[in-house]
């Protein structure tokens, strides 16, 4: 196995009169071999480019097409033709103890062209070449390596249950963007060679998301199924982020709504605290670019690494010592993306492009609004849109110097849209004793920071016939390099006839989907809000007496440690005069022994 430390990287020096021995010779191709592997590491990571489709040729015979890949180690495996094989001929065939077997090829390497070599103390051969090549074993499904990686920030995990066997985990990324769709990935896993069978069904509470029906709950309920040993199973449930997200977000199981069988065994909830994610006003490319760049080199090296590909998954029917192949499952391969593949891959990923405006509309068409001109708008009051523009101001840049941010879609259309943006940081507030952010609109000397963005003077230019705007940038002072982070607001105002506003609120209501809620203490439930007669809208919850509990800002309550019955007030945000009531029962939960 080859050591996966490459650097750091030392080259020959040549000099005159330099003695230049095999060492020497060894070390010149060992740089420019560990070069090429800690780019292909970096650059490519591990898997196959192109090529090694797996298929079964008889009962007892498979074939591997020619192909190319790059092991863990950042060595090029290269099959330059097909290879035919019979299943019982290949490398630990003997070793399988169990009906699965993953066949995987690894890089070798072999010493070839005999020489005559004369030696000072005797005559010997030596090997002239080392030809590059590869080998294909198989091994126990259930026994593949598993590979050690770095803990990352980019997902938040949650295990809803753990049997003898069976495990289901919850997985969705730290951080969404708002306004835009993220997958929830639910994994059942079979860690075990067991053939019991498993079911989980449960509501999952999704405060700030919403299911394609409009809805900020989803049901969960994979159905009774069997997996073999080392086996996996994702199932996928999309989301969409709402714009006005706060920006801690929690994803909550609805008590006594979880269900889970190992078998005919039930298996009790593994985690009952929600899931804390959070929301921010940035594109999916950028946050993805930004968490994946994160990971040092120390922190590479320190990850797992296989020294072979995995090609596929076979399963076998064994009788006596004869077996039959059953099946070849090739979804476990992992496949590298090659810059000379982009072209391809774009031609095709046209037909994978769907607008989100109808996935918006699909759902729920009375809660997304009406189709207008191509584009999703509410059908009545005003739109608002918010986000965050960085203008990078440099050293050179002296007092009455101006920058210019790029032209900005607020998304709110063509037509009259007024925009401000205010000066958004970070500073640490005593009271909570954590730094918080704040905006200030105007002039922020009237507050007396002391931070760069009192030395700075903003202005807005409104294309109205683009739906976008540009921010400039005006320094009052000298300063240093710094980045100047705005947020922006963007308003557009109903083109109907709102002279009359006498009876906004006639009909209007909101009331909660569930009005009562039996909880144990210390459980968490999301209080849903049910709006009658209007469009959905930002609302604030509040408890109206001390001790009964916790609740965030995206109405997910936390039971206390005693019992009672505890209000909870919800209220439109903008509207406060529009507000219901819900109650949590809470009650210690007897163990059953």
């Amino acid at each position: 196995m080859s050591d996966n430390q490459l650097f750091p990287f030392e080259r020959n020096r040549y000099y005159a009169g330099k003695m230049l021995t095999s060492a020497d010779f060894t070390a010149e191709q060992d740089y420019f071999n560990n070069k090429r592997k800690f780019l292909n590491q970096i650059l490519f990571g591990s898997g196959i480019i192109c090529g090694m489709s797996v298929f079964n040729l008889d009962d007892l015979s498979v074939m591997i097409e020619s192909g190319a890949a790059i092991d863990g180690y950042g060595r090029e495996i290269v099959m330059d033709k097909a290879a035919v094989r019979k299943l019982s001929a290949i490398e630990g065939f003997e070793n399988l103890k169990s009906d699965r077997a993953s066949l995987c090829v690894r890089y070798r390497e072999e010493p070839v062209h005999l020489v005559y070599a004369l030696n000072k103390s005797t005559q010997e051969y030596e090997s002239n070449r080392i030809s590059e090549g590869y080998e294909l074993f198989l091994v126990d499904t259930a026994a593949v390596e598993s590979v050690y990686e770095m803990e990352q920030e980019f997902l938040a995990k949650s295990v809803l249950a753990a049997g003898d066997s069976y495990t289901a985990e919850l997985s969705v990324p730290v951080t969404v963007c708002r306004g835009r769709g993220v997958n929830l990935f639910l994994k059942i896993a079979n860690r075990k060679d067991s053939t019991a069978s498993f079911h989980l069904k449960c509501r999952i509470q999704t405060p700030e998301l919403l299911n394609s029906e409009g809805n900020h709950d989803l049901l969960i309920d994979t159905g009774h199924i069997t997996l073999s040993g080392g086996e996996e199973k994702y199932f996928t449930y999309p989301l969409q982020v709402q714009e006005s997200a706060h920006d801690d977000i929690n994803i909550v199981i609805e008590p006594d709504s979880f269900q889970a069988f190992e078998g005919d065994k039930r298996i009790e909830p593994e985690n009952s605290v929600p899931i804390k994610i959070n929301a921010a006003s940035v594109l999916p490319e950028e946050l993805i670019t930004r968490e994946v760049g994160k990971l040092s080199l120390e922190m590479q090296s320190l990850a797992g690494v296989r020294e072979y590909i995995r090609l596929a998954d076979i399963q076998l029917e064994r009788t006596g010592g004869n077996y039959l192949i059953d099946s070849v499952e090739e979804s476990v391969k992992t496949y590298l993306q090659a810059p000379s593949q982009a072209e391809k891959r774009r031609e095709y990923e046209r037909y994978f492009c769907v607008d989100t405006a109808f996935f918006r509309t699909a759902g729920n068409p009375d809660i997304w609004g009406k189709e207008q001109d191509g584009r999703t708008e509410p059908s009545c009051g005003p739109m608002i849109a918010t986000g965050t523009v960085e203008i990078p101001l440099g050293d050179k840049m002296r007092k009455g110097d101006v920058r210019y941010s790029g032209e900005i879609m607020h998304g709110l259309g063509k037509g009259n849209v007024f925009v401000k943006v205010g000066f958004e940081y970070m500073k640490e507030d005593n009271t909570m004793g954590k730094p918080c952010k704040s905006v200030i609109y105007g002039n922020p000397e009237l507050f007396k920071e002391k931070s760069p963005i009192s030395k700075v003077e903003t202005a807005v230019k409104i294309l109205n016939e683009k739906g976008s705007f540009v921010v400039a940038a005006k320094l009052l002072k000298d300063t240093g390099f710094f980045i100047l982070t705005l947020r922006w607001t963007a308003i557009k105002a109903d083109s109907g006839d709102n002279s009359d506003r006498i009876g906004i609120y006639t009909g209007k209501s909101i009331s909660p989907q569930k009005t009562t809620v039996v909880l144990g203490t210390k459980e968490s439930f999301y209080f849903n809000v049910r709006f009658n007669n209007m469009e959905p809208c930002s609302v604030t919850y509040e408890l109206t007496e001390p001790g009964s509990g916790e609740i965030t800002l995206d109405g997910v309550y936390t039971a206390p440690a005693r019992e009672g019955v505890y209000e909870i007030r919800i209220f439109c945000t903008d509207m406060p005069i529009l507000c219901t009531y819900a109650y949590a029962v809470v009650k210690k939960k007897i163990e059953n022994n």
